[in-house]
């Protein structure tokens, strides 16, 4: 951090980040890469394995910073897929079969379709499975 005090009543502070702090694209990049170790020139490995997984939003080109928006959680749940609907009644696990109305990562909130009429609003809770909302979620 590096403060540069303008006149007597503005100050200016400047944030930089250590060199190397965030991991670069190891080769260009296309969308829809999902993020390997070797994808990634980072300071440590731990750098690298926390962001394998991820998705590619948009094109990065080789030494180009990968970070957020560039990148994003990995889908568990594709749009209009199959997944299955989870609920909790009592100590008693429910499931049903529904249809995914919307891409979503983990703790997304997506609206899936229970038959032809009806809709709901469930969260993403790991790979092709939802649970029912409740108002309290987000």
């Amino acid at each position: 951090v590096m403060g540069l005090l303008l006149g007597a009543s503005a100050a200016l502070t400047v944030w930089a980040l250590a060199p190397g702090a965030t991991p670069g694209a190891a080769r260009a990049l296309p969308r829809g890469t999902v993020l390997a170790v070797s994808d990634l020139r980072a300071d440590s490995a731990a750098q690298a394995e926390r962001l394998a997984g991820w998705e590619v939003r948009r094109l990065l080109k080789e030494g180009e910073p990968v970070k957020a928006p560039a990148i994003a959680a990995p889908a568990l749940v594709a749009a209009n897929s199959p997944v299955t609907l989870e609920a909790m009644v009592a100590g008693i696990r429910i499931t049903r079969a529904v249809t995914a109305l919307a891409r979503g990562t983990m703790g997304d909130r997506i609206s899936v379709r229970l038959d032809s009429q009806r809709t709901i609003s469930a969260i993403v809770s790991g790979r092709g499975t939802v649970r029912v909302a409740q108002s309290t979620d987000r």
